[in-house]
């Protein structure tokens, strides 16, 4: 099984609001089914756009991930 760097980093972009505390990033496979998360800070301010990396465990497969995905709920 192959393994790839446990990290993805994306740019966000928050619309017309001010969010700042914890976020998830889910690694999610075909299917849409999570195969693993990632717990991250984040701080945007109104209309704000940054890069956001988030750190995977190790064992997470990077050959079933098909996209990330980041919940600021």
């Amino acid at each position: 099984m192959k393994r790839c760097l446990p990290q993805n980093a994306v740019c966000a972009a928050c619309g017309k609001f001010t969010r700042a505390g914890a976020a998830m990033a889910p690694a999610l496979e075909e299917a849409g089914v999570g195969i693993g998360r990632s717990l991250l800070q984040v701080d945007f301010t109104a209309d704000d756009g940054q890069y956001v990396t988030s750190t995977f465990n190790q064992e997470l497969d990077c050959q079933l991930v098909r996209r990330y995905a980041l919940s600021l709920a």
